[in-house]
């Protein structure tokens, strides 16, 4: 069962930092439809989840936790890679020093 928690809690800590990706670019763009969408769902993502967990498994949520954070910090590091490896390759063809 812990195992399981983390996993779920992995998951949702993925889900969220691509949600906040997701929102901020709606926020640079001013697309305030969009941006209020985003909120919503990263609100409910967060309410749904941490009530579900209070309420029903109050003993995994420490394992819920743990597998958020994990989530959220190992997709901020693919995030970083993959935004260094694509401004690599867009400056590869430039001269300029």
């Amino acid at each position: 069962m812990k195992i399981l928690f983390f996993a779920i809690g992995l998951i949702l800590g993925i889900l969220q930092l691509l949600l906040t990706k997701k929102t901020v670019d709606c926020l640079t763009e001013k697309n305030n439809s969009r941006l209020l969408a985003f909120i919503i769902i990263k609100l409910a993502l967060y309410a749904g989840a941490l009530s579900v967990m209070f309420i029903l498994m109050r003993e995994y949520l420490v394992y819920f936790g743990i597998g958020f954070g994990a989530g959220m910090i190992i997709s901020a590091f693919a995030n970083f890679i993959i935004t260094v490896s694509k401004d690599k390759s867009n400056n590869e063809g430039d001269d300029t020093p």
